[in-house]
């Protein structure tokens, strides 16, 4: 599922340094602020990405990264206040800037960005009594 994907790339870049592609060419090209915007289609290119030296410093496996993940949103994020963002990357919650227009977020449930359409809260259609 989409979700699935962006809490295990989201993992990846909290516990594991990788980068967003989003941060990479913001960086890059020197941008302004998206808290404006209502897309972000802006990213690292793929031809770019091997200027980029990224290199995990943990060897965990493809289980080892899958029970990790597990345990990070189970036991390290904080499901109330916390935003899912493979765009922003490093760990943020509901009251940051970048998340002005977040829909959803003053209600019950987890949060996660979708990362082009800005604002757009991929678990908008997930009540929390079914997670």
């Amino acid at each position: 599922s989409y979700v699935i994907s962006l809490m295990a790339i989201y993992y990846a870049q909290v516990c594991h340094q990788l980068p967003s592609l989003h941060q990479l060419a913001k960086s890059s090209r020197q941008r302004g602020s998206e808290v404006e915007q209502h897309f972000d289609t802006e990213f690292f290119t793929f031809k770019d990405v091997g200027s980029v030296a990224f290199a995990s410093r943990d060897s965990e496996a493809t289980a080892g990264f899958l029970v990790g993940c597990f345990d990070f949103f189970d036991t390290r994020f904080d499901w109330t206040n916390e935003v899912v963002s493979v765009r922003m990357g490093p760990r943020r919650t509901t009251d940051a800037a970048c998340f002005r227009n977040l829909w959803g977020k003053g209600q019950t449930g987890f949060h996660v960005e979708d990362p082009i359409e800005l604002g757009r809260n991929a678990t908008a259609g997930i009540r929390p009594e079914v997670v």
